[in-house]
């Protein structure tokens, strides 16, 4: 998860759980730190509106800065797990009770289909307040 912070610009994917159920809040807000400190930019696809308002589950200012979600129904797409398209990485990570796991893919073309694939989903998806 900390390999987001390679991003060269911005990162983008799905997102599933709250990080800060998944690797705790004290990790989430160093990584949500790390992001505003050096201006990634992340965009988000979520099924749930699980996120409620920014105050809600971080302290770091200025986050809704790099971060912006958007939300679409399970009908269209039902994500189970954390993804993450940046650089020519295509990454996943799966945090669910003591099922634990991330792989990296590096690869330039898969990273691009991916991201394809994000952008039409984007599109379609409703933004989060």
């Amino acid at each position: 998860l900390w390999n987001i912070l390679k991003a060269k610009g911005e990162s983008v994917g799905y997102g599933y759980a709250d990080w800060n159920q998944s690797v705790g809040r004290e990790f989430a807000e160093k990584l949500r730190l790390e992001r505003v400190k050096r201006k990634l930019s992340d965009r988000e696809i979520q099924n749930t509106d699980q996120a409620g308002p920014m105050s809600d589950w971080t302290s770091v200012k200025n986050y809704g800065q790099v971060y912006r979600a958007r939300f679409l129904p399970r009908k269209v797409i039902d994500i189970k797990h954390d993804t993450y398209i940046y650089n020519d990485v295509f990454a996943f990570f799966y945090f669910f009770k003591d099922e634990m796991f991330g792989l990296e893919i590096h690869n330039p073309e898969i990273a691009k289909t991916q991201k394809q694939i994000f952008e039409v989903l984007w599109k379609l998806a409703k933004k989060v307040n």
